[in-house]
């Protein structure tokens, strides 16, 4: 995300982490034109694009799809309606990089939800599959953009990144976490923030007073949050006392952007 001026408007743009995640469900939406969808059409897509065949489709496109897909239950239900709360709009302020991102919040009508519950997959393989399928649905006619990691994306950008799942030991961290960057005053030094690592269980992620820029941070930023998500079932993750290469020092404390929350922060 673009430099703000101020902690509380990096709070604002980002979601709060949540009080009682469960890392084995994990949800996104997809924002419509309109309240139509084609199950039948999704599940060619999705058995292209992964050699996973759907079963159970359902004949009323208005009863919610679900299957069995790499461990995982994968359940995907219309809402003939807005995403509640102007959440839509609120997330389209995370993505400065897609200016009509506000534009598709504003035109959407209608949306799915999409669901991936861990059946025998691990935490990781299960987010993966919630964006396999995601993805899969990205080429549904009539999707305006998605709703995922408090971050609206662009369609192309949500399957472009899900294109690293052709290895089967990726993680897409930037389908899964979003990352934004902040100051605490117009010459202050470069604050930056992880919003998404909460769903699995995890503390949100901050680089506080940092002399490097908003690029360097989000990098550092990315290569933590992707560690934490590729050893989050061996438990191996960063936690408050560590230390890292270079001498960097994670400690756990009360959150900058999140002030509700304790945060893993890291100083460089």
């Amino acid at each position: 995300m673009t430099d703000q001026t101020h902690a509380a408007q990096a709070a604002q743009v980002a979601q709060s982490p949540a009080e009682e995640a469960n890392p084995k469900t994990l949800t996104a939406s997809v924002l419509l034109a309109a309240p139509h969808w084609d199950p039948a059409a999704f599940a060619a897509d999705f058995e292209d694009d992964w050699g996973v065949k759907v079963e159970g489709i359902p004949s009323n496109p208005g009863e919610p799809l679900a299957f069995r897909a790499m461990g995982s239950i994968i359940v995907v239900g219309m809402n003939p309606c807005e995403i509640p709360e102007r959440m839509a709009e609120a997330h389209a302020k995370n993505n400065p990089d897609w200016e009509g991102a506000t534009e598709a919040a504003l035109a959407h009508r209608a949306h799915l939800v999409v669901a991936a519950i861990a059946e025998t997959a691990g935490i990781l393989e299960n987010a993966r599959n919630l964006v396999r399928a995601v993805a899969s649905l990205t080429l549904s006619p009539g999707v305006l953009a998605v709703d995922a990691a408090t971050m609206l994306f662009t369609p192309e950008g949500y399957r472009n990144g899900a294109a690293l799942l052709v290895d089967p030991e990726a993680v897409p961290v930037m389908n899964l976490v979003a990352f934004g960057t902040w100051r605490r005053s117009e010459e202050g030094a470069t604050c930056g923030y992880t919003a998404g690592l909460a769903a699995f269980g995890l503390p949100e992620c901050e680089v506080l007073e940092c002399a490097q820029g908003s690029e360097t941070v989000r990098g550092f930023l990315a290569n933590v949050a992707r560690w934490q998500l590729a050893h989050v079932d061996a438990g191996e993750v960063i936690r408050g006392g560590d230390e890292l290469k270079g001498g960097i020092r994670a400690e756990l404390k009360p959150g900058a952007a999140f002030p509700e929350y304790e945060t893993l922060q890291f100083t460089f």
